[in-house]
């Protein structure tokens, strides 16, 4: 029983060290300045010139509905999921 709590403890280990370096990886890889960077003036020029821009926001181009109290997020998830997207799409 010794011996099982001794590897188990070495296999935490390693667990825990992997799970670190992945950590640390992600957090170096997400403070690149193309994560979360203000745009520059070019930028918001070409965005001025894009159809879906106005007011200083993007538009959705298609019309999004909000969430009504009659309608549920699981019941397209189920849809899609038992019945096939065909269901979803007609």
């Amino acid at each position: 029983m010794n011996k099982f709590f001794r590897k188990l403890k070495k296999v935490m280990i390693v667990f825990i060290v992997i799970a670190s370096i992945l950590i640390l990886a992600l957090w170096l890889f997400m403070q690149q300045d193309k994560f979360g960077a203000s745009p520059t003036k070019d930028d918001r020029q070409k965005y001025e010139q894009l159809s879906n821009y106005k007011d200083g926001k993007f538009q959705n181009i298609s019309p999004t509905p909000m969430l009504t109290p009659n309608y549920s997020c699981i019941r397209p998830s189920n849809y899609a999921l038992y019945l096939g997207s065909a269901h979803l799409l007609g």
